[in-house]
């Protein structure tokens, strides 16, 4: 059996709060369509939700600039900026919806920011703090 990702222990976690029953089998983005359901969230059909493992690239925060959440060039501490569409998106235990939701990337995983990354559906910025 291989290892659950963050995100799919997240998402198992969510269903069984909102008392989703679901195989084991059952793909992401079909037990997150259901627990958006009963979460009373709309959701629209989109591409699979990739596993923070086939995400993580040289590019994510953690990886160009540290996991203590500063910038190597400069010091500065990082933020991660992050949009949702209107209706509201979870992803690493986090809601998004349109207003932009500003989290110090130090309190971010590197999963947690991969998973926010490959998110086709979340606009992701990670800046200096002014």
């Amino acid at each position: 059996m291989t290892e659950k990702s963050t995100y799919r222990i997240e998402l198992e976690a969510r269903a069984a709060a909102a008392k989703v029953s679901f195989a084991p089998n059952i793909g992401d983005v079909k037990l997150a369509e259901r627990v958006a359901e009963a979460e009373g969230v709309a959701t629209t059909p989109g591409p699979p939700e990739p596993a923070p493992a086939d995400t993580a690239a040289a590019g994510t925060p953690a990886a160009a600039e540290g996991l203590d959440g500063t910038s190597a060039a400069t010091g500065q501490p990082l933020v991660v900026v992050v949009t949702g569409p209107r209706k509201g998106r979870w992803r690493a235990g986090r809601h998004f919806t349109a207003e932009p939701v500003t989290i110090p990337a130090g309190d971010l995983s590197e999963d947690e920011i991969a998973a926010l990354q490959g998110d086709p559906r979340l606009s992701v910025e990670t800046r200096e703090t002014d």
